[in-house]
C-alpha cells in the first residue's frame, strides 16, 4: 500500500470513529435532558425545538456527513489491497458508498441549512415532508434509503475485498454484521417497525461501525509499518 493511501485511510478511519462517538454522545444527551416524544403534528414540533436546544441535534447531523465522506474515502482506499479477481467488488462497494454518502450528506445538509431557515422565517408551508423527525416525511425516507440499502450493500461487497486470518477475519465479519444490520433496518423502515429500526439501525449498525472504523484504523496503521520496513 502507497504511503499516501495508508496515510489517508488511517486518518479517515479515526476520523469516521470519532464522528460516531460524537454523534452517540449527543444523541444520549438529547435522549436525557430533552422531552423527546414522537411526532404528532407540526406545530407540537416547533414548540418542542423552541424548548429544547438544537445545537446537540446540529453536530450529530454534522458528525453523520462527515462520518459519510470518511467511510467513502475509507473504500476507496481498498482499491490498493484487493486482488485483480475481486476489483469490481471494490468497484461496486465504491459505487454504493457514493449513493450513499450523496443521499445522507444532501439530506442533512438541509436539515442544518433550508429547514432551519424557513423556521427561523416563519415559513412552514409543506416543511413536515421535509423534517426528519417526522416518520412520514420525505427526508426521512431519503435518509434511510441511504443508511439501509445503499449502507448495506456498500458493505456486503466490502466484505469480499479483504482475504486471510487476523484482522482481515475481523474486518471481514463486522463489515458482513453492518450489511445485515442495515439491511434489516432497512426491512424494518418498510413495515414501519419502529423497534427493529432502533435495534438494528441505531444501536447494532452504530455500535458494529464505532469497531469496524477503530480496527480500521489498526488496519492502516500497521500497513504503513509494513510500507516502512519495505522501504528500508
Amino acid at each position: 500500500m502507497k504511503n499516501i493511501t495508508q496515510k489517508i485511510g488511517f486518518s479517515s478511519s479515526l476520523l469516521a470513529a470519532l464522528s460516531f462517538v460524537i454523534f452517540t454522545i449527543c444523541f444520549m444527551i438529547i435522549a436525557f435532558t430533552q422531552d423527546v416524544s414522537t411526532w404528532s403534528n407540526l406545530n407540537d414540533y416547533l414548540i418542542g425545538i423552541k424548548n429544547n436546544n438544537q445545537i446537540y441535534k446540529y453536530i450529530a447531523q454534522i458528525c453523520s456527513i462527515i462520518f459519510g465522506v470518511c467511510y467513502l474515502v475509507i473504500i476507496n482506499c481498498f482499491s490498493e489491497i484487493v486482488k485483480t479477481k475481486r476489483q469490481i467488488l471494490q468497484k461496486l462497494s465504491v459505487s454504493f458508498a457514493i449513493i450513499f454518502t450523496t443521499l445522507i450528506g444532501i439530506n442533512y445538509f438541509l436539515q442544518i441549512t433550508a429547514v432551519q431557515f424557513k423556521l427561523q422565517h416563519g415559513i412552514t408551508d409543506d416543511i413536515a415532508n421535509w423534517i426528519m423527525f417526522n416518520p412520514q416525511s420525505i427526508s426521512l425516507s431519503i435518509a434511510m434509503l441511504g443508511w439501509t440499502l445503499m449502507f448495506g450493500l456498500s458493505s456486503i461487497f466490502a466484505v469480499f475485498i479483504f482475504e486471510g486470518k487476523g484482522i482481515y477475519r475481523m474486518i471481514r465479519i463486522l463489515f458482513l454484521l453492518n450489511g445485515i444490520f442495515c439491511l434489516l433496518g432497512g426491512i424494518g423502515f418498510v413495515l414501519q417497525n419502529s423497534g427493529l429500526v432502533n435495534l438494528t439501525i441505531n444501536m447494532a449498525m452504530g455500535g458494529t461501525m464505532t469497531v469496524l472504523t477503530i480496527v480500521l484504523s489498526i488496519f492502516f496503521w500497521k500497513e504503513g509499518i509494513k510500507t516502512q520496513q519495505s522501504n528500508v
